[in-house]
């Protein structure tokens, strides 16, 4: 049976890489299906273009085409593929262009998915080839297709709404970058498909926080590169298996040499006939860490190295990557625990303390989230009285503020409502003993003011890409990403007013929850801005080089990491258990206890 199942997830998997290759190549065939026939002639910059017109014939042929296509991508998407066209026409040719898709083509394994591709290569790739030799953009050939209205954005202009086309190689490369970015912070802005979730007794809101492969349903995985998996929550140590899972405190009617709670203590003392996991961790309070959060708790980073693009087959490696969530909570600084964040992070402090709470960690975080999904982020945990308490906490530091105008942010009503409402869920559910830190919004404005005049790496001005990204509808914050400082300023004092709200919404819920103990922290950015300053470590580094948006992975989470610790053994020293005694004995017998 475990075969069986290890096999139905292998091929599961590799159909979703077959469907992901075809993205860049679908969304053309969705744009022509969803247009007429079309037909235009331009005057072009040396006199008149030829007529480009979308062949009938291919219309008639599609339509018969096995299996529906749905229109699922945005005119950025059709941009990227004509620019992709357009950059590799520049120094390979049209003959290279069409045989390597050809080529592509034929490693499809999926007859839907290959017909489809046979279809651009034959019968729509030589005429969109054609548009761009004629000097049509990118952008006005999807303009063609009836669905979508793009505009031309450009990143070599600060209002960058003309329909400009990029001449030479670099000056295309560098466009096609900015597209790339601003398709991964609209991906980032969507819920992905969860096929594997239908049917599942399980809220529709709280799917996507759940991982892609769970035999066992107990919100764990023992996979670690798969959405959702090991990274986020502690590694399952046997997904066939229900009473197995991390932060789950040891059952003594179970067999001892099970490791119920995968934190690598198994077995049976032979002199003392004890189980050690009775002998090492019992009574030595024992913690999880939990992160509720949106992106910036998720450790939203986009690698600068990977837009060194060499060819088309590395964007469409770029391509399969950025389908992913972009996230890397393993590097964050509550829930990380790769060896290059050097042990600073809440977990790593837990897990310091006390061996026991190996792998005991879950972050529910979520890109765009904000206090309003609180309450499902609640009902994506595997918690219950039984598992181990937590230490936790709680960061929706931008999303309540970040939105297309002012009038659009969270009110004071609907986040206070929301927060409650969370808090009662989570202390419904929570073991006895759980403390939760509830940190305040961020002060947004330090973005613009230590941005916008600064080179982005695609080489043009930050305020260049924020507004590129506000015309391609992939602003991740319209209220502070922009050069009017009057919305900057009305926008930060509504983040002071909701961090209030906070505040005292901890005040005045504290003294009648049950099983946790809350806090509140108004979050450390200021402070480590001014740490940064006494320390000659420039502002910028706090921001992620990308998207200039998120707090920085590599620097900002270790300064933020330090500001919390610092705080709770200041303020709140009763929080942070004590070290284990046995930690030297459980190092000796079990070593890196299996590791993540």
């Amino acid at each position: 049976n475990k075969k069986k199942k290890k096999k139905k997830n292998r091929k599961k998997k590799k159909k979703m890489n077959y469907i992901v290759l075809l993205q860049l190549t679908l969304v053309l065939i969705i744009c022509i299906v969803s247009s007429n026939a079309i037909q235009t002639t331009t005057e072009g910059r040396g006199g008149k273009r030829k007529e480009f017109k979308v062949n009938n014939q291919f219309l008639k042929k599609f339509h018969e085409s096995p299996g529906p296509l749905k229109n699922d991508f945005t005119c950025t998407a059709c941009v990227i593929v004509l620019t992709i066209i357009d950059w590799e026409l520049e120094h390979k040719g049209k003959d290279w262009i069409q045989k390597e898709l050809k080529e592509q083509c034929k490693k499809l394994k999926d007859q839907s998915l290959k017909y489809a591709c046979d279809m651009v290569a034959d019968y729509l790739l030589g005429e969109i080839i054609e548009a761009l030799i004629q000097k049509y953009t990118p952008s006005e050939i999807c303009n063609k297709f009836s669905f979508m209205h793009c505009n031309g954005c450009s990143l070599n202009h600060i209002n960058p709404t003309t329909l400009k086309r990029e001449e030479g190689k670099e000056a295309k490369e560098t466009q096609l970058k900015g597209l790339l970015i601003s398709y991964i912070l609209e991906k980032a802005k969507k819920l992905p498909y969860r096929e594997h979730l239908k049917g599942r007794n399980v809220k529709k809101s709280t799917n996507e926080l759940l991982p892609l492969v769970d035999i066992d349903e107990d919100k764990f995985s023992d996979l670690e590169q798969i959405y959702r998996g090991s990274d986020w929550r502690g590694r399952d140590c046997d997904d066939h298996h229900k009473g197995v899972y991390p932060t789950k405190i040891e059952d003594k009617t179970m067999d001892p040499s099970i490791d119920q709670n995968c934190n690598g203590i198994a077995g049976i003392n032979p002199v003392t006939k004890k189980s050690y996991e009775e002998e090492l961790c019992e009574g030595t309070d024992s913690h999880q860490v939990v992160m509720f959060g949106d992106s910036a708790s998720s450790g939203f980073h986009i690698p600068p190295e990977w837009f060194h693009l060499q060819n088309l087959s590395n964007i469409v490696d770029l391509w399969t990557t950025v389908n992913d969530e972009l996230d890397w909570p393993q590097l964050t600084y509550s829930t990380g625990f790769k060896p290059e964040i050097e042990g600073e992070s809440i977990y790593m402090e837990m897990r310091r303390r006390n061996l026991c709470s190996h792998r005991a960690y879950q972050n529910v975080g979520h890109n765009g989230h904000r206090m309003r999904d609180f309450a499902d982020q609640v009902a994506a945990l595997h918690m219950s009285p039984q598992d181990k308490p937590f230490i936790g906490m709680m960061a929706y530091i931008g999303n309540d503020i970040c939105k297309h105008s002012l009038k659009d942010m969270t009110s004071v009503d609907s986040y206070k409502a929301d927060m409650i409402k969370g808090l009662r869920a989570l202390d419904r559910v929570a073991p006895k003993g759980s403390k939760l830190l509830v940190l305040g919004l961020v002060d947004g404005r330090v973005l613009w003011d230590t941005m916008n005049n600064r080179i982005h790496p695609l080489g043009v001005p930050y305020k260049n890409v924020y507004s590129f990204l506000t015309c391609t509808d992939a602003n991740p914050c319209n209220t502070w990403l922009n050069n009017n400082a009057t919305i900057r300023d009305l926008a930060s004092q509504h983040a002071a007013l909701l961090s209030k709200t906070a505040q005292q919404t901890v005040d005045e819920i504290s003294s009648s929850l049950q099983n946790i103990t809350i806090s509140f922290y108004p979050f450390p950015l200021q402070e480590a801005l001014a740490y940064a300053k006494e320390h000659d470590i420039p502002a910028y580094t706090l921001i992620e080089p990308v998207d200039g948006f998120h707090p920085s992975v590599h620097v900002a989470d270790r300064l933020f990491y330090r500001f919390f610790m610092k705080h709770i053994s200041e303020k709140l020293p009763h929080w942070l258990p004590a070290e284990n005694p046995h930690n030297p004995t459980i190092k000796k017998l079990f070593g890196d206890q299996g590791g993540h």
